[in-house]
This record gives structure tokens, sequence and C-alpha cells, in this order.
């Protein structure tokens, strides 16, 4: 299994072999990190060090994509059962019943858990790729963690993006509305100046209301408007 492990170019593709390839090679970088820590602490040749560092990446790299490749396989294993002889009923009947996914998982020696972040490597090709890149440049290891904590981050930011964008297509049309809307109504039609009359003469005839309040409100409009006004010009200039 070792020479396997070290070859990391052939991988597995079967599930027993993929499960017994990652948890023998986890052991085995377990073991290449524990030498590494000791090589730093009894200051040896740097040769031996980077020696050992290309083996923890190699297998670095080897279990992400075995990993990658067993979530690939697990997403297709249905959870419910049904389609293989399980026992026989006393009337001598084959009863049939397929393997769940959970037992397939708990034959292989994984938990629910670590096969839900293989499934997110499977479902993430490019951000394990850009984990392994970003490795070779920083000469460091990729892990499955950093994978999963860049998936959480773009979901957390696409999360952000849809209620700001929600949030914003929902202020456009309040703006929309209070802007264009009475406008629209008065400023487009034949009858603009009867329409402002009529409502000018019905606001003089309400009880508590005056037409000299209106104009003070409209005159706090116009002002408001200029700040909206600026805000979208100093917007386009950047």
């Amino acid at each position: 299994m070792n020479e396997i492990i070290v070859q990391t170019k052939q991988i597995p593709d079967n599930l027993p072999d993929l499960a017994a390839f990652v948890l023998v090679g986890r052991e085995k970088l377990t073991a290449v990190r524990a030498e590494i820590r000791a090589i730093d602490k009894l200051q040896l040749a740097e040769d031996v060090r980077q020696q050992k560092r290309d083996e923890a990446f190699m297998l670095s790299e080897a279990l992400l994509d075995a990993e990658k490749r067993i979530g690939e396989l697990t997403k297709k294993i249905p959870k419910s059962d049904g389609g293989r002889p399980s026992k026989t009923t006393d009337s001598g009947v084959a009863s049939f019943r397929a393997k769940t996914k959970a037992e397939v998982i708990s034959d292989l020696g994984f938990t629910p858990k670590q096969v839900e972040r293989f499934e997110i490597l499977a479902d993430n090709p490019d951000v394990v790729e850009q984990v392994k890149q970003e490795a070779r440049e920083n000469e460091d290891l990729p892990t499955r963690a950093r994978v999963i904590d860049i998936v959480q981050q773009r979901k957390f930011e696409a999360n952000e993006s849809a209620k700001r964008n929600s949030e914003a297509s929902k202020l456009y049309r309040q703006f929309h509305s209070a802007i264009f809307g009475i406008l629209t109504l008065y400023s487009d039609s034949d009858d603009a100046g009867e329409k402002l009359k009529m409502l000018a003469d019905w606001i003089d005839d309400c009880k508590g209301l005056s037409v000299q309040d209106y104009i003070k409100d409209i005159g706090r409009v116009i002002m408001a408007l200029e700040i909206i006004r600026s805000h979208f010009i100093n917007h386009e200039r950047g």
C-alpha cells in the first residue's frame, strides 16, 4: 500500500480500494509530518527535510484527489433500501435489500460526517485545484479543511450577495414608485394643470390641511432629491 501511495498519480477507482488508500494514506501523512518536525528539531540537512516535504506534498495532493473521488462515488449511492438478497424467509423465498448508504459508509471505515466532507470536495473540484495550486505557491500542504473553508466562505458571500440584491431590488421599487409615480401622473398628461388644481382645492377643503404645508413638504422633497442626485453623480464618477 505504501508503494501505491507514493506513486500519487495512480489512485484507485473503486470504493473499497479508495477507502484503504485514504485510511492508510492519512496514517502515512501523519508519520511523514512527524518526521519533518523531528528533522526541524534536530536541524538535519535541508535536502533530507525537502525530500520529506516533497513526500508530504505528494501524499496530500493524492489524498485530496482520492477523497474527492470517494465523494463522487458515494453521491451516487441511494439512501434507501432495495436491491440484493439479504436473507431467506421461512417459505424459502429470498427477500431483497441493498445496503443503505450509511451501511456502505460504515463498512468502508468512515463516518457520515467524513463522507459529507468528501462530497463537498466532489461538488467543488475547482476549489480542490485552487487549494493545490495555492499550496504549491506557498510551499505548504493542500488540505481538505482549506477546501471546505473556501467553499463555506463562497457560500456565505453568495448568501450575502443575494440579500444585498434582494434589498437593492426592494429599494429600487420604492424609489421608482416614490419619484416617478406622482411625476408621471401630473407631468405626462394633457390635463396635468386641471389635476393639480383639483388636488390643491381638495387640500384647502380638508380640515387641518393647507396648500402651504404641502409647498413646504415639496421643498423638502426637492432638497432630498438633490442629495440623491449628488449620490448618483458621485457614483457615476467613481
